[in-house]
């Protein structure tokens, strides 16, 4: 939820510099759109950035690893991953469109004195120095989100593997309230 609300934190606030109704902030407008052309190294940045997104769309498979426990998968699972792309879209979309409008694209290319996230640059260049704290510290939590996410599929994993045959059968049990456990103590 923390990712979530900064993002959209994020994209307020940008709409908010955009219009200009920050004091503080540099004034901004839509020029970084085409002031520059985007394909100024070719279709080679393209190939570049796509690695980037393909990235940034891995883990949307933890919606079907997580079918096992939905009272009506046949209808939850096909609902979610509909509006998970949608809220990915979204999000992607506004915040680069933010970014791009706010910090001009050519000053973040590869080679440029970039020290920060683009999203932290953003807040510098709007002069408010406690947000890029605020903005780290949602990246600090993004990773371990990201890490307790791969936690529980890794342990998901083991014992869908164990209860197929493929794991020892220790990683199949469960608690009493129906969570894989390993029984680890020995005897």
């Amino acid at each position: 939820m923390i990712k979530v609300v900064a993002i959209l934190a994020f994209i307020i606030f940008g709409v908010v510099v955009i219009s200009g109704v920050l004091p503080s902030a540099p004034r901004t407008n839509l020029a970084n759109f085409h002031r520059d052309q985007f394909f100024a190294n070719g279709f080679s940045g393209i190939w570049m950035a796509m690695c980037f997104v393909i990235f940034s769309y891995i883990g949307t498979e933890v919606v079907a690893v997580t079918a096992g426990e939905a009272r009506k998968p046949d209808e939850a699972i096909p609902r979610a991953m509909k509006t998970m792309v949608f809220r990915l879209i979204f999000f992607y979309i506004a915040a680069m469109s933010v970014l791009i409008a706010v910090v001009p694209w050519t000053s973040i290319q590869p080679g440029s004195d970039v020290t920060a996230s683009p999203f932290v640059s953003v807040f510098r260049l709007t002069h408010i120095p406690a947000a890029t704290h605020i903005m780290n510290f949602v990246v600090l939590t993004a990773a371990l989100s990201s890490m307790n996410c791969d936690l529980y599929l890794s342990t998901r994993m083991m014992f869908s593997l164990s209860r197929g045959g493929f794991a020892p059968p220790m990683f199949g049990r469960v608690n009493k309230r129906g969570v894989p456990m390993q029984n680890c103590r020995s005897r």
